[in-house]
């Protein structure tokens, strides 16, 4: 079961499936697509992701589901996890994960294809596809970019899991907090989103897309078309205009 509410300037989305570690069916990643596109089309400032209970953020595809698949069942699976990650990644929105748990598998997946990751001190964050005799694949070819090759390697071939500080750095997530302060201070970089142009946000986000779609030069063109589609509003203008008045500097 997958739950949205609207708190404040955020959408929440919490998978609440404590007894199985909040780990997703085929049919769970589905409606989380449908979750995160809902969001996306609200009036929010940003999207959290996170887990009931305290024990797992999302561990991963249900193992007890795949233990029957066929191949065409695999295909159905990863097509649509495939799917989840190209959302994730291509929504105007940022999204925070709050890891309250272990992130693991399509879990730590989530992880790389948000937009900011913190997590409590207690969790754990691994690929241990391998221990279930099958690669991890699809989005796992982000994992190099964000950590580098010779760690994703280790991650990828011993199945071992990074604490939450070793993944914060290697640069696997941008934050550790107290448990009990998890939820508030994803909040907080909400309200800091919140408190910039809606219209550079998104902007900035389609830029970082295009980093993680597109050869380096090739993103560069598109950087510079949306850094002058930006000044097709009056926002730049006003925004450098208060500036200037209140600081009396043309200095950022």
């Amino acid at each position: 079961m997958l739950e949205l509410t609207r708190q404040g300037q955020a959408d929440v989305i919490t998978i609440r499936r404590p007894e199985a570690r909040n780990a997703l069916r085929i049919a769970d990643k589905a409606r989380l697509i449908e979750l995160l596109k809902e969001a996306d089309e609200s009036d929010s400032r940003a999207i959290i992701l996170t887990g009931e209970g305290d024990k797992a953020y999302c561990a991963g595809t249900d193992v007890k589901e795949m233990s029957t698949f066929t191949v065409a069942d695999g295909l159905g699976m990863l097509t649509v996890e495939r799917d989840v990650c190209d959302v994730m990644i291509g929504l105007d929105k940022p999204i925070i994960s709050a890891l309250n748990g272990t992130a693991a598998g399509a879990g730590c997946v989530m992880v790389y294809c948000s937009d900011i990751a913190i997590a409590a001190e207690h969790a754990l964050i691994g690929q241990p596809e391998v221990k279930h005799g099958a690669p991890a694949g699809l989005h796992v070819a982000l994992l190099p970019r964000v950590v580098g090759l010779a760690r994703a390697r280790t991650m990828l071939y011993t199945a071992e899991f990074l604490t939450a500080h070793e993944a914060k750095e290697i640069g696997l997530i941008s934050e550790v907090v107290a448990a009990d302060r998890l939820m508030d201070r994803a909040f907080e970089l909400v309200e800091r989103i919140a408190a910039l142009p809606e219209q550079a946000i998104r902007l900035q986000k389609r830029a970082i897309e295009a980093y993680i779609r597109e050869p380096v030069d090739a993103a560069i063109n598109s950087t510079l078309y949306m850094v002058a589609t930006a000044f097709q509003s009056d926002v730049p203008k006003q925004v450098i205009g208060q500036w200037v008045r209140t600081r009396g500097s043309s200095a950022a």
